[in-house]
């Protein structure tokens, strides 16, 4: 399901790694807060559709990506035993730092979001919890939405 969504739209994603029982979307911010209404639209997108197939939620979190090596070559498409993780594994660990601030509070919401995307959001900021994020260890705001932000606008 989300090889095809990604396949017919959700243009400003440029990725999506799949596994088990979630999926981790990259996508690259210009500064620009259109850019990043637009990515978050489409991540909502979305989760809106694996929503219809079971229960979920979306963390947002501002990471680094790195270049790959890797070309878009036949051989590479038809016999990819490998992905290389474009996104950072501080990415991917605050993630889960995040998750741990979740469930410790006992929350249940749709989104929470990194206050570094949230300020380029249009939609009103509700609570927000903090987090220490890797790896400076700095505590951001996490804010937390009832429902997909960028849907809210």
């Amino acid at each position: 399901m989300v090889r095809k969504k990604m396949s017919t739209g959700l243009s400003s994603l440029e990725h999506a790694y799949v596994w088990n029982d979630a999926v981790l979307l990259l996508a690259y911010v210009n500064g620009d807060s259109d850019t990043t209404e637009r990515i978050m639209r489409d991540a909502a997108r979305l989760k809106q559709r694996v929503g219809t197939i079971k229960q979920c939620y979306a963390i947002a979190v501002k990471g680094q990506s790195f270049p790959t090596n890797e070309g878009p070559n036949r051989r590479e498409r038809v016999h990819a035993r490998v992905t290389v993780l474009r996104a950072s594994s501080y990415a991917m660990a605050n993630r889960f730092q995040i998750e741990i601030a979740v469930k410790k509070r006992k929350l249940n919401m749709a989104c929470y979001v990194d206050e570094r995307i949230a300020s380029d959001l249009d939609a009103p900021r509700h609570e927000a919890i903090p987090v220490k994020l890797l790896p400076s260890g700095v505590v951001r705001k996490i804010y937390v939405y009832a429902s997909d932000p960028a849907m809210q606008v």
